[in-house]
């Protein structure tokens, strides 16, 4: 008879074979997704100092290269404030040639490498919700700031002139630099949430004062989730946050799609065995984290007509985002520099005249 002991064994190891297929299958799939898309994405990451950003970063070159590699400096600490720093870009998560060359999974990487995102590091941010931010945060989402400026420098110029003068020095958008997706990083070892955060973000990218749609995605990651195994944080204090994040985002319907929770690989925390392969690591720590990095990745990469999650905004809203990106797009047709004001109200008289011809339809 086979002993329980030896049951239990064999259990974990078919799960862990089970989180193994399910790395592959997801990778396979982030490959397609991004190797489709028109451009590389740009995410930007934002939240509070030591939310856990950096090791994130280093975590996700972790995951590709198959061997850790501190592609960010971590350990900035709690002291540390945004506007004394630059924005930091990481192309294609930061890995360059140097990084694949020799690297346990150099055949695979090479072969994603091109595809992987770059990574927009925010830094630290305050707990605040003020018309300076937003108008840093819009200007950076939208693609009117170049990657590396120094934040210090905006700060200044809206201190020296007001806030709105940095729209008036920044005229030009680049697609290139546009942010595709909003990735907001928090540590569940912080108390609370960053409410005012988290509000000045999405009066930046759902923004209620305007017609026009914002095709800016978000998702939310939670970190530091080894310290739960530790007792430093309890479940208890985790669901709170959790649900405290999807309230203020919206997101309760959808949080498994939102939503990740993560232990980044960082010092106090023990680096992957060096030796995996195929970017699904050798041990079971190496295979669950990958497991959460991967999900998140494919989350990320699904395009938007394959999703089958719904947008959390109203039907009218869907209808009104539809009918104004269709109208404006003829409209630029036949003129480079439409002027927003007559958008707008091309659309509204088009609208106006499905409406009375749809009620017409209905009285006949």
């Amino acid at each position: 008879m086979q002993s329980l002991s030896t049951i239990s064994i064999t259990s974990d190891r078919d799960v862990l074979e089970g989180v193994r297929d399910q790395n592959g299958r997801m990778l396979d799939e982030i490959i397609r997704n991004y190797a489709s898309g028109k451009k590389v994405k740009n995410i930007l990451l934002i939240g509070l100092p030591s939310a856990g950003k950096s090791s994130m970063i280093n975590s996700l070159a972790c995951l590709i290269l198959g061997n850790y590699v501190p592609v960010a400096s971590v350990g900035q600490g709690a002291a540390q404030l945004t506007h004394t720093y630059a924005a930091h870009r990481y192309n294609h998560f930061g890995i360059c040639e140097e990084h694949l060359r020799g690297s346990p999974n150099e055949d695979n990487a090479r072969i994603i490498h091109p595809y992987l995102p770059n990574l927009h590091d925010f830094v630290g941010l305050a707990d605040a919700n003020t018309e300076e931010l937003k108008e840093i945060l819009s200007l950076q989402i939208f693609g009117y700031l170049e990657p590396g400026l120094q934040i210090t420098s905006l700060f200044d110029i809206q201190r020296r002139h007001g806030v709105g003068a940095l729209k008036s020095w920044y005229t030009k958008s680049e697609e290139a630099w546009k942010i595709d997706i909003v990735l907001f990083v928090h540590s569940v070892t912080t108390n609370g949430v960053p409410r005012e955060l988290i509000q000045c973000l999405l009066d930046v990218i759902k923004p209620k004062d305007t017609l026009r749609p914002v095709d800016v995605e978000f998702y939310v990651v939670l970190t530091k989730m080894d310290k739960v195994e530790t007792g430093v944080v309890t479940d208890e204090n985790v669901n709170a946050i959790e649900n405290a994040v999807a309230d203020l985002f919206g997101i309760h319907g959808f949080k498994e799609y939102k939503l990740v929770k993560m232990a980044n690989w960082c010092d106090d925390v023990g680096f992957p065995n060096s030796a995996a392969v195929n970017l699904d690591g050798s041990d079971e720590r190496s295979v669950t984290l990958n497991n959460q990095l991967l999900k998140l990745l494919h989350n990320m990469s699904t395009p938007k007509s394959k999703s089958k999650i719904a947008h959390d905004i109203t039907l009218i809203q869907k209808m009104w985002f539809y009918l104004y990106s269709y109208i404006t797009t003829i409209i630029r047709t036949f003129d480079t520099e439409p002027y927003d004001a007559r958008d707008i109200l091309y659309v509204v008289m088009f609208g106006l005249i499905v409406i009375i011809a749809v009620l017409i339809l209905l009285l006949l």
